[in-house]
Formats: C-alpha cells, structure tokens, sequence
C-alpha cells in the first residue's frame, strides 16, 4: 500500500510542480511515468522453490531493463516531448493516469 501511496504522490508532485513552473514562466518541463513492471535480479535474493517458479513465469510477463528505461528515456530526451509538461507516460505515449492522480 505504501508503494502505491508513494507513486501516487511522484504523479501529484509532478503535476503540481508543471503548474507552478508553468505559471512561472519557466522553460523546465515535470511529467510523470510508468515505466512497466521491470524483471530485474530481485528474485535472487529469495530461496525458495516458489520464488524460483514465480521467477520463471514473470520473466514472460515483464519488461527487460532496457525495455523498461525507453518511456524514461523517450520523455527526458525524444525532441517530440520538447515543451509537454505536466502529462503522465506509458509505454513512450501520453496515458490516462487513475482519477484519483488529476
């Protein structure tokens, strides 16, 4: 519940710090992202059958490292987003964020 509070609040900051810079007049953009669920070595730190079966079906399921950092990397550097503030990413497009994050 905390992760998904302390997200939440990444969105909100984001969106709160465009509207300001915005009024501001400041040329700095704030946008938020989800980078997608991310295989990473997390599962070697677990000794267990079931960590090593769960392992084996979810490196299906989710993103590569790399796969991972290209929303990141699209919205930091890609000249299209040049100027977008106060928008919420996913997968390198502008996504619908929850209600509860506007």
């Amino acid at each position: 519940r905390a992760y998904g509070q302390s997200k939440l609040c990444n969105i909100l900051h984001a969106n709160e710090l465009a509207k300001q810079l915005k009024e501001d007049g400041v040329n700095i953009t704030a946008n938020s992202l989800h980078p997608g669920a991310i295989m990473t070595n997390l599962w070697c730190h677990f000794n267990s059958y079931l960590a090593v079966a769960a392992g084996a079906v979810v490196k299906y399921m989710f993103k590569t490292v790399p796969q991972g950092a290209a929303t990141t990397c699209y919205v930091a550097l890609h000249p299209q987003v040049a100027g977008v503030t106060g928008e919420y990413f996913l997968d390198n497009n502008i996504a619908k964020p929850l209600p509860i994050a506007k």
